[in-house]
């Protein structure tokens, strides 16, 4: 029985030693393990304001067309003359290229569609504006193409010269039965309304600021 007690009281010692050396260990390294947490927590911080923040003001939520931006938007320009410049501004993903999808885009950015031909156009509307660039009606950024790349893509071709600048560009064009014009592959239009812009291969808007 007192081997037995001897042993209890042996344990119970070993146990206030632990929880005594752990606590002395505690007390000694607090500041290197606040200092570790608060790094932590920091870095964990720092990861998500970047994710976030990527490219600010230019990432939103298609609301109209069924389509939701999960990716960041850009906006490039390709060519400025006089009071104008043109943009290819990326669509949001899952936007199909229907008409009107061109003009949203752009005044996303604080822009807007360039009309597809000189005033009295009948693809023209008040959600576009006429631009020097507006030179035929019923085939958009053909000038565009030729200041580009030397290259006249017109309504409705395919063709071996393309023009890289402007591959899976859209321009605005009201009451065509195939929706927004685009260029895809070498054709010109390609009908908006059957293409679909994806995080992988992007469709783009032809702006106007």
């Amino acid at each position: 029985e007192n081997q037995e007690e001897s042993c209890d009281n042996f344990v119970l010692e070993e146990n206030v030693y632990s929880k005594f050396v752990v606590t002395a260990w505690f007390l000694q390294n607090r500041k290197k393990i606040c200092f570790a947490l608060i790094s932590a927590l920091l870095l964990l911080v720092g990861t998500v304001l970047f994710a976030s923040a990527d490219h600010p003001g230019h990432g939103y939520k298609n609301q109209g067309w069924g389509g939701n931006i999960s990716e960041p938007s850009q906006d490039t320009e390709l060519y400025r003359s006089g009071n104008f410049s043109y943009h290819k501004v990326s669509v949001a993903s899952g936007s199909r290229m229907v008409e009107g999808m061109v003009d949203e885009t752009c005044r996303k950015f604080g822009m807007i569609a360039v009309c597809s031909g000189p005033s009295g156009c009948s693809h023209n509307s008040d959600r576009c504006r006429v631009t020097p660039l507006s030179s035929v009606c019923y085939s958009p950024m053909t000038s565009l193409s030729e200041l580009l790349c030397n290259v006249k893509m017109s309504s409705a071709q395919t063709s071996k010269e393309t023009c890289p600048l402007l591959e899976g560009l859209f321009s605005y064009m009201k009451g065509w039965s195939g929706s927004e014009c685009g260029i895809i592959g070498g054709v010109h239009c390609a009908r908006g309304k059957d293409f679909v812009s994806g995080i992988e291969e992007p469709y783009f808007a032809f702006c106007t600021a």
